[in-house]
């Protein structure tokens, strides 16, 4: 095989490398920092939950201050292989430093999906375990105090206490002031929906300035309270996704720039004979 012709494709694959690699650090950029906001913009930490607050924040900045550094990374080294693969005959060492950052970037890329994928299981304990236990507390129906209103022959989902809350349901006041706190702060309705509760509405299911003695569905809120978890789990999920693709990406582009940088020092004289790299032969310069 021509070795020019061989160089002028590797060319060619790197430009198509470095595209994909600059794309893949401005999105990486940019989706860390929408999980972030996500994040930030709701309070989705039930109170019930045992781990400190504070830390979890401080997780969170962390793994985006990570994320963001490594997406800064790939982008000025896409910009170091885009001049190196235009100016390969006057500067080999472009593409040298450019494939040498690439190389290093591959195994932080796969580090970085692997402690995206700790935290998306983290969080499934820390947030969506403590939420299903605060939410099954509160909607699940006391069955002494149905029978009271069975022998009574009273209409049960009619009964609902000065609180807002349906007088069979269980869990204490401190578990439905949970479930109050989280209703109103991400103007949700129940774990699943507003469907989820089995008889009346709690009456933190509308809006803090609803006027109505009780909550109905017509005008609950239409958000599970798993909404914004979910969104942020999605979000985590896709950059994990993303950093484990790249990743190979990375591998590529390293090993296609440095093989480039060392056909351009061994034939220094542009001559690409597969034959001999001595021959008298003179190919077109790439």
């Amino acid at each position: 095989m021509n070795t020019a012709a061989f160089a002028h494709f590797l060319r060619h694959l790197l430009f198509l490398f470095v595209t994909l690699k600059l794309i893949n650090g401005i999105i990486m950029i940019i989706m860390s920092e929408d999980c972030k906001r996500i994040f930030d913009s709701k309070e989705m930490l039930p109170i019930n939950t045992l781990a400190p607050r504070h830390a979890i924040y401080i997780t969170i900045d962390f793994i985006t201050s990570v994320t963001n550094g490594l997406g800064f990374m790939i982008v000025i080294s896409s910009l170091i292989g885009f001049v190196g693969a235009t100016y390969l005959y006057k500067y080999p060492l472009l593409n040298f430093s450019a494939g040498m950052v690439f190389l290093g970037a591959s195994p932080m890329e796969f580090a970085n999906g692997l402690m995206l994928s700790n935290m998306v299981s983290s969080f499934r304990t820390i947030i969506r375990k403590k939420m299903d236990e605060l939410f099954d507390t509160s909607n699940n129906i006391d069955p002494e105090r149905l029978k009271q209103y069975a022998v009574n022959g009273d209409s049960f989902s009619a009964e609902v206490a000065f609180d807002g809350w349906n007088k069979v349901y269980e869990g204490s006041r401190f578990n439905h002031a949970n479930v109050d706190y989280m209703h109103w702060n991400l103007a949700c309705c129940g774990l699943t929906g507003r469907q989820y509760w089995i008889t009346t509405i709690p009456r933190s299911c509308c809006a803090q300035n609803y006027q109505g003695y009780k909550c109905t569905l017509s005008v609950a809120h239409s958000k599970s309270c798993l909404y914004y978890y979910d969104g942020f789990k999605q979000c985590l999920n896709t950059l994990r996704i993303e950093c484990f693709c790249f990743a190979i990406l990375s591998l590529f582009t390293a090993l296609d720039a440095l093989y480039l940088a060392y056909l351009r020092v061994r034939y220094p004289t542009g001559n690409y004979n597969t034959d001999s790299s001595d021959s008298s032969e003179e190919d077109e310069e790439y």
